[in-house]
């Protein structure tokens, strides 16, 4: 008996449905504000948005030496992304970045922070 109550799924019980790999970046973060609108980041400073739970997504930003760790949005236009730039050559300048959108993520204004390094980040309105 106890087997077959096991075995049996129960009904209206939530799953996760596999989306595929957006992309071939390690991603570091996501942040989701209602169930369709979210945003992951990652290494190669990737960010990336969907606005149908998951089933599609678009590249946002990447193809530079950071590596995002952290998004935080207030609503499905404003937020920030932390990312971290490592030295990579002498002389070069390592520490974080703070990203801002208010278009939600089509463009973003940068501020950089030498010698800091935000690991995450949190914001309200």
């Amino acid at each position: 008996m106890l087997l077959l109550a096991c075995s049996t799924p129960a009904a209206a019980q939530p799953y996760w449905l596999p989306s595929g790999r957006p992309t071939t970046h390690n991603l570091k973060t996501v942040f989701a504000v209602d169930s369709l609108h979210a945003w992951t980041g990652g290494d190669s400073g990737v960010i990336l948005s969907t606005s149908d739970a998951g089933a599609t997504w678009a590249l946002l930003r990447g193809a530079d030496s950071v590596s995002v760790r952290d998004i935080h949005m207030i609503d499905t236009l404003r937020g920030w992304a932390a990312a971290i730039r490592p030295l990579i050559n002498p002389g070069d300048w390592n520490g974080s970045l703070l990203y801002r959108t208010t278009d939600a993520g089509v463009s973003w204004t940068e501020q950089q922070y030498p010698g800091q390094f935000f690991n995450t980040l949190f914001f309200f309105d």
